[in-house]
């Protein structure tokens, strides 16, 4: 099913990575927390992606804002991080429900989170939560396996070579 999905990042390669990420969905990639409010003011979304830290407007004021106007848009927002977090910003972080990625983003994740969102309850239910949380575990054993059975390079010359060589000569 086709999700409307808003992101929300001052970053334009984020928007534009996102985008080719969440092909096959309505994306929109606005710059500024100021133009997100905009869109959300004039536009319903399955999901919004906001990056945490922005200049001007943070995410946490977004998020504070679209809350005191259209609440139920409110539990819709993920929160985009790069992990350089102010105390104000972990504080947030802690206080409300709303899920976080971490930039670098595993797509895989980004994928599934639009893939369970439920607009019926206009927020990602527990069991979004549990399928996320499989997610990454499927991401660290794939990874794993990659690295196991990634075929190791045989060194050409070993030390018994090296003795018969020497003795040859």
């Amino acid at each position: 099913m086709t999700k409307r999905i808003l992101i929300i990042d001052d970053e334009p390669l984020v928007g534009r990575l996102l985008r080719r990420a969440l092909k096959g969905n309505v994306v929109t990639h606005v710059q500024s927390a100021e133009a997100g409010l905009e869109r959300i003011a004039a536009e319903s979304y399955d999901l919004v992606l906001c990056d945490l830290s922005m200049p001007q407007m943070s995410g946490m004021d977004l998020y504070e804002n679209v809350r005191s106007t259209s609440g139920e848009m409110a539990d819709r927002i993920v929160f985009m991080t790069g992990g350089a977090f102010t105390t104000e910003a972990v504080r947030f972080i802690e206080r409300v429900p709303n899920e976080t990625l971490d930039k670098p983003f595993d797509l895989a994740r980004v994928r599934a989170l639009v893939n369970e969102t439920t607009v019926a309850k206009g927020n990602l239910t527990a069991v979004t939560r549990e399928n996320l949380t499989e997610v990454d575990q499927n991401t660290k054993t794939v990874a794993k396996l990659e690295e196991s059975t990634r075929p190791r390079a045989r060194p050409l010359v070993t030390g018994q070579n090296v003795k018969r060589f020497t003795t040859a000569v």
